[in-house]
C-alpha cells in the first residue's frame, strides 16, 4: 500500500544515522567486536543485541537518573535496569549499605540479622507473615510452583499472554491460533504440557481454564509489563481472585518489576 512514503528516503536516512552512529561510539563499536570473541552477539544476554535500533552501547559510570558510555556520551536513563536501580544509580545510603556489608562478609550459608531486618519489613509492607529467598525471578516462580503442586494436588499451571515470568521453559508459553506453543526455540512440547495461557483481563477465559479443577497456580502481574505497561481492568484482580478461591486454586502475584511502583508494590494500590 502507498502511503506517500519515499523508502529510498528512510533508507537514506538509516544509513546516514548508523554511519553517524559508528563515527560517535568507536570504543563501544570495539568493545563489541571484542566481546564477540566469548560472549554470543558480543553481549551478556541476547536480547540487549536487538534492545535498539544500533549496535549497543557499553556503559562506563552511573550516578543518579544519567549514565555514560565508554565513549564519553551521556544519557537519560529511562529504563534504571527495568526499575532494578530505581533509587537511582549510585544512591550515597545504598552504596553506602552495600559497602558496609561487604566488609563484613557477603555469604556464609547461614542466617544475619539482615535476613530478618528485611523479612520484617516485607511482612510488614505485604501483609505476609513468611518470606523466603531466591536469586532471581525464575527460582521464584520455580519455587511458587512446586509450594502449589504441593498444597492442591494439582499439576497445571494458568499464565497470561504477554507475560515474562522468568526463563522456566515450563511458563515460556504462548497462545497461537487456538493452541499452547512453545515461545523460544529448545523449548518443547513437553516442557509446556501442564501449561494453560489465558487473554490478560479475560475472566472468562480464566474461568474456562479453571473449570476443570486441575490447575494449581495461576501467576499474574498487577499489570503486564513485557508488552508495554497494559493495566488490568477495574474488576480483574478481584475477579481473579475470586475464581481462584471458587476452584482451590492458587494465585500467585509476580511484582518483580513492579516492587518499587508504590509502598509494598502494585498489587496492594
Amino acid at each position: 500500500m502507498d502511503h506517500g512514503v519515499d523508502l529510498d528516503r528512510v533508507l537514506e536516512l538509516k544509513r546516514r544515522e548508523n554511519s553517524r552512529f559508528a563515527s560517535t561510539h568507536p570504543r563501544s563499536l570495539a568493545l563489541r567486536e571484542r566481546a564477540r570473541r566469548t560472549m554470543p552477539l558480543g553481549v551478556p544476554l541476547s536480547w540487549m543485541s536487538f534492545l535498539y535500533d544500533h549496535p549497543p552501547v557499553f556503559v562506563d559510570s552511573a550516578e543518579a537518573a544519567h549514565f555514560t558510555d565508554v565513549d564519553g556520551h551521556r544519557y537519560l536513563d529511562v529504563s534504571l535496569g527495568i526499575t532494578v536501580a530505581s533509587a537511582g544509580h549510585t544512591a550515597e545510603p545504598i552504596v553506602r549499605a552495600v559497602t558496609e556489608r561487604m566488609r563484613g562478609g557477603i555469604q556464609f550459608l547461614l542466617p544475619t540479622e539482615d535476613a530478618a531486618m528485611v523479612s520484617e519489613e516485607l511482612a510488614r509492607r505485604w501483609s505476609l507473615p513468611k518470606w523466603q529467598y531466591q536469586l532471581s525471578a525464575t527460582q521464584a516462580n520455580t519455587d511458587a510452583i512446586h509450594l502449589a503442586r504441593l498444597r492442591t494436588g494439582r499439576e497445571r499451571v494458568v499464565v497470561f499472554e504477554g507475560k515474562y515470568q522468568g526463563h522456566l521453559a515450563e511458563l515460556l508459553a504462548v497462545w497461537d491460533e487456538g493452541e499452547t506453543v512453545p515461545e523460544y526455540l529448545g523449548v518443547t512440547g513437553h516442557d509446556i504440557a501442564r501449561t494453560s495461557v489465558v487473554a490478560w483481563n479475560d475472566l472468562e477465559g480464566v474461568a474456562a481454564a479453571l473449570g476443570p479443577g486441575d490447575v494449581a497456580l495461576v501467576i499474574a502481574e498487577p499489570a503486564l509489563t513485557n508488552s508495554g505497561i497494559v493495566f488490568p481492568s477495574e474488576d480483574f484482580h478481584a475477579g481473579l481472585r475470586r475464581l481462584t478461591r471458587e476452584h482451590g486454586t492458587l494465585l500467585a502475584i509476580d511484582e518483580t518489576q513492579t516492587l518499587p511502583m508504590a509502598f509494598g508494590g502494585l498489587v496492594r494500590e
